[in-house]
C-alpha cells in the first residue's frame, strides 16, 4: 500500500468511526450498544467504545464481562486510572477473578509499576502455570525488575507453552512468542514468528517494530531500516520507531534524515531536552550558548548505572588517569593538602585519582544518578547537585585545583567557566581540563552532540581571563564506533600580575 492509498484508507476509517460514534450516542438498547462498542474497538476509537459499554452497563452494574470490556477500552485509550478502577471493581465483585488480576498486572506493567504488577500476578501464577500469556507476562515483569534468571526461565516456559498450544496462534500471540524468542537469543525463530504475524495482519505496527529492533541488534541496518519505514508508514508518530530511525540514520552518517526524525519527536515531546538538542544538532539549527542543562542531566541519569563499565571497557576512556598523570608531570607545585573542585565529577572516575592529593575534595554534577554513584565510592568530602558556573561562583581565591574531564564538551562557550575559575582559584591555583579537538576557529557542535574546541580558541580564552597555559598535550580521549576521538589536555595557571 502506497502513501496515497494509506491516506485514503485513513480518511475512510475516520469517516466510518465518526458514523459509529454518532450512532452509539443515540442508541439505547444494551445489546446494540455492546455491538457498537465492539465495532468502535475494531476502529480503534477506544474512548467512544468505553462510553458505549458504560451505557450498556446501566441495567446491571455488576456485569463482569461488560466491566472487562470497559477496562480494556480505557487501558487501550490511555485512561489508565479509569482502567485500574474498572478492574478493581471486578475484583470487588469476585476476588478470584484471575482475568481481572491479570489485566491489572498488565496495566501496572505498562506504566512501569512492576512491583505492583507482580503483587497481582504472583497469587494467581499457580492457577495459570500452563497459560503461555501468563508466563510471558511474568517474564516481562522479571525482566523489568532486572531478575534475569527468572525472566529467561519464564520466557523459555512461554515459548514451550506457545508451541504446545493446540489453538491457532493469532498475530498478537505470534508477536509475543517472537519477543520471547528474541529475549532468549533465538532471533531467527523470532523473525519467522513475526513474519507469520504480518502475513496474518499486514497492518500490525508492533510486529514491524520488533522486526526492526531484532535486525538492528543483528547489525543488519538495511532490514532494520526497511521495517522501521514500514512501521512509520502505518504510524507516522510512533515515538520509539522515530527514535530508532533517527539512530539508524545517524549511524549511516545521514544526519539530516536523523534530524527529521528528531524534529518529529520534538512535536510529540515538546519538553524533552534531549530530543530538542539532537533535532538542532542534526538539522544544523543554531543552538543556544550551552547544551541544555536538562539534556545533560537526563543523559547522565540514564547512563549512571553502566557509566564506568561502558566508558572504560567499551570506549577505552583513560582521560582521568592521563590528566592526573599530566598534572603531576607538568605542575611545579607540591600537590598535597589541596582544596579541589572536581567540576562535573560524574561517578568519581577522576576523583579517585585526585583523592591522595586532597585535603578537601568537592564534587559537582548536574546528574543525581551520577552523584549517587560517586557517593558509593566514599572519596568526596562533599557532593553538590549544581551547574558548573553556579558552583564556581561560590568560591573566591579558595581553590587550589579545579579539574574537569570530559565535561566542557557539553558547553558551547567556555568564557563563563574560565572567568569563574580565575575568580575561585588561589594565586597559585591550577585549572586542569580536557577537551575534544577541532581545527575550526570557533567552537564546533559535532554530530555526536558534543562540542569541540581548537587550540587557538583555548589560547585566546586563557589570555582574556588572565590565565597562562603552562602545558598542553594532544591525546586520544576515547574510542567511538571503533574510531579514536582526538582531544587535548590543558594545565592553566594564573598569569603574574
Amino acid at each position: 500500500m502506497n502513501r496515497k492509498q494509506r491516506r485514503s484508507q485513513l480518511r475512510q476509517q475516520k469517516s466510518q468511526t465518526k458514523k459509529l460514534k454518532k450512532v452509539s450516542q443515540s442508541a439505547r438498547d444494551p445489546d446494540k450498544l455492546m455491538i457498537l462498542g465492539d465495532q468502535l474497538i475494531a476502529a480503534r476509537n477506544f474512548l467512544a467504545a468505553a462510553d458505549a459499554y458504560k451505557r450498556a452497563l446501566k441495567k446491571d452494574r455488576s456485569d463482569i464481562p461488560v466491566l472487562r470490556k470497559i477496562g480494556y477500552a480505557y487501558a487501550s485509550g490511555g485512561k489508565i486510572t479509569l482502567a485500574i478502577k474498572c478492574y478493581e471493581n471486578i475484583l470487588s465483585f469476585d476476588q478470584k477473578d484471575v482475568e481481572a488480576a491479570k489485566s491489572l498486572a498488565t496495566v501496572y506493567h505498562a506504566i512501569r509499576q512492576h512491583d505492583k504488577a507482580l503483587s497481582y500476578i504472583k497469587p494467581i501464577a499457580g492457577l495459570l502455570q500452563d497459560d503461555p500469556d501468563m508466563q510471558y507476562l511474568l517474564a516481562e515483569l522479571f525482566d523489568a525488575s532486572n531478575d534475569r534468571d527468572k525472566s529467561i526461565e519464564c520466557y523459555l516456559e512461554a515459548i514451550k507453552l506457545f508451541a504446545r498450544s493446540n489453538r491457532k496462534h493469532n498475530s498478537a500471540t505470534l508477536a509475543r512468542l517472537a519477543r520471547a524468542c528474541a529475549k532468549v537469543g533465538q532471533p531467527q525463530t523470532a523473525i519467522d514468528a513475526l513474519n507469520l504475524a504480518v502475513q496474518q495482519t499486514p497492518e500490525m505496527p508492533g510486529a514491524y517494530f520488533e522486526l526492526a529492533k531484532i535486525y538492528n541488534k543483528l547489525a543488519d541496518t538495511k532490514n532494520a531500516l526497511r521495517y522501521t519505514r514500514q512501521l512509520l508508514k502505518l504510524v507516522p508518530q510512533h515515538a520509539s520507531g522515530l527514535y530508532l530511525y533517527a539512530g539508524l540514520m545517524a549511524n549511516k552518517g545521514l544526519f539530516h534524515q536523523s534530524g527529521w526524525a528528531f524534529r518529529r519527536l520534538s512535536h510529540i515531546f515538546p519538553e524533552a531536552s534531549t530530543i530538542k538538542h539532537f533535532a538542532s544538532t542534526y538539522l544544523g539549527i543554531k543552538t543556544e550558548i550551552a547544551v541544555d542543562a536538562e539534556y545533560v542531566a537526563d543523559l547522565f541519569d540514564d547512563y549512571a548505572d553502566e557509566f564506568d563499565e561502558h566508558l572504560v571497557d567499551v570506549l577505552k576512556y583513560q582521560t582521568p588517569a592521563r590528566l592526573t598523570s599530566f598534572l603531576v608531570t607538568a605542575s611545579k607545585e607540591n600537590l598535597t593538602d589541596l582544596v579541589v573542585l572536581d567540576l562535573g565529577c560524574g561517578t568519581g572516575l577522576c576523583g579517585s585519582h585526585i583523592r591522595p592529593w586532597a585535603k578537601k575534595l568537592i564534587g559537582v554534577d548536574l546528574s543525581k544518578g551520577m552523584l549517587a554513584k560517586a557517593a558509593e565510592k566514599n572519596i568526596y568530602d562533599a557532593l553538590l547537585l549544581s551547574d558548573l558556573v553556579v558552583s564556581l561562583a561560590e568560591y573566591e581565591n579558595e581553590l587550589d585545583l579545579v579539574i574537569s574531564t570530559d565535561v566542557l564538551i557539553y558547553l558551547a562557550d567556555l568564557a563563563q567557566v574560565f572567568a569563574g575559575c580565575v575568580r575561585a582559584l588561589t594565586a597559585t591555583g591550577i585549572f586542569a581540563f580536557s577537551i575534544e579537538s577541532t581545527n575550526a576557529r570557533l567552537p564546533k557542535l559535532d554530530k555526536s552532540g558534543r562540542y569541540q574546541f581548537s587550540h587557538r580558541y583555548i589560547v585566546d580564552l586563557a589570555r582574556q581571563n588572565n590565565f597562562a597555559i603552562r602545558a598542553f598535550e594532544n591525546t586520544i580521549i576515547r574510542q567511538e564506533q571503533g574510531q579514536p576521538v582526538q582531544g587535548a589536555l590543558y594545565l592553566l595557571v594564573k598569569s603574574a600580575a
